[in-house]
């Protein structure tokens, strides 16, 4: 398995997004791209050939102090549409609950909670994804309704919502763990 968290320097050197184009080939020389959306494509061509029988996991951005919400949420985008094509799961960040004045050591790196609230996220969505209930390619992976990456779960009894049997399940395994 490689998980793919690739690309934030980029929208830090605010890096033009671009369009995905789908007709990209392979080349293993280039170094220099024109945009986000093409370096992003190139690397995900150089580990499907690399490591083809690798399950590449893409982890989209989170908010930071500096990156403008609306710049990550397009940067996201041109992940999940890339992650889509090659049908590649892709964790989009931008909801898992990462508190930016207490979870970032700086303006972009996390601190030791803010690794575990990444790692708990990523858990958690894998573990949605298995159970083919989602989307894949939502680019915002709006479906975190009853999760909070701090450890506190919280449900509605009064809901129908089918995740929440699911919840429950993950909630009992962890407390295994």
């Amino acid at each position: 398995i490689i998980f793919f968290f690739g690309g934030t320097n980029d929208a830090y050197k605010n890096m033009t997004i671009g369009q995905f184009d789908s007709s990209l080939q392979l080349n293993t020389t280039q170094t220099e791209y024109a945009s986000f959306a093409e370096a992003y494509h190139m690397a995900i061509l150089r580990m499907k050939n690399l490591y083809p029988n690798a399950e590449i996991i893409s982890i989209g951005f989170n908010y930071t102090k500096t990156l403008e919400k609306t710049a990550v949420d397009n940067y996201n985008k041109v992940i999940a549409e890339i992650c889509k094509y090659y049908n590649i799961k892709y964790i989009n960040l931008r909801n898992s609950n990462f508190v930016l004045n207490t979870d970032l050591a700086d303006n972009a790196h996390p601190t030791s909670e803010g690794m575990r609230k990444i790692a708990n996220y990523i858990t958690y969505q894998l573990e949605y994804m298995n159970s083919e209930r989602t989307n894949l390619y939502d680019p915002l992976n709006l479906y975190n309704e009853y999760y909070n990456a701090s450890g506190v779960w919280t449900t509605n009894p009064a809901s129908s919502n089918p995740i929440v049997s699911m919840l429950i399940d993950v909630k009992k395994r962890e407390k295994i763990r």
